[in-house]
């Protein structure tokens, strides 16, 4: 039963690399369009906190979401759940028990900016130039050991960059890391459709 079960994993885990690899082969062949539509930042935060909080309850990780930006979004929903979702797992992973992941978004100058922070392990100075590139892990070992291939950042690159945005990182070792997202706003005609569809508050 063990055998089954730890074979049944591997082939789990290698599934998810095929499937990380195709989505980055097809990116870089320009074969992945983004089914862009207006989407409303602050309710695309509240759905990644409760997902956050679902990965993070095992580890007793405190998830708070400050969400500043009354912004609208022109983008790929499925797509950017996913950049958001690699970013709290990656937050989770290398978060000790008891720590804190704060989700943060907020908007100036055209610019719709999300924060993931975390108060975990941190990044070593020198690791920090090549957190985004295809199968760099930056501790090996753990990575092995939670299943990682060094692929979910790359992928975050891509999506973000895929919406005319960029993703950077701030961390030292040992005091955790801030990976911040940067969109542009939606144009003001998918702003006043987003409005039209938004569901009413009155009854």
């Amino acid at each position: 039963c063990e055998i089954l079960e730890a074979c049944s994993s591997e082939i789990s885990r290698m599934s998810r690399l095929v499937e990380t690899l195709l989505f980055l082969s097809n990116a870089e062949a320009e074969k992945i369009a983004l089914d862009l539509q207006p989407l409303h930042l602050d309710r695309l935060m509240e759905d990644m906190m409760e997902e956050a909080q679902i990965l993070a309850e095992p580890k007793h990780i405190h998830v708070e979401l400050i969400n500043e930006a009354n912004a609208i979004l022109h983008g790929d929903e499925m797509k950017l759940r996913r950049l958001l979702l690699n970013l709290s797992d990656n937050a989770v992973k290398y978060t000790p028990e008891g720590g804190r992941i704060t989700l943060r978004s907020r908007s100036e100058n055209g610019y719709a900016e999300i924060q993931v922070t975390d108060t975990g392990i941190g990044i070593e100075a020198h690791d920090l130039p090549r957190v985004f590139d295809r199968f760099y892990r930056v501790d090996q070992s753990r990575s092995r050991a939670e299943g990682g291939y060094g692929l979910g950042l790359a992928i975050c690159k891509w999506i973000a960059e895929a919406h005319g945005g960029s993703i950077h990182v701030e961390s030292s070792a040992g005091t955790g890391s801030t990976f911040s997202v940067r969109l542009p706003v939606a144009p003001l005609s998918a702003m006043t459709r987003a409005a039209q569809t938004a569901p009413s508050l009155i009854a």
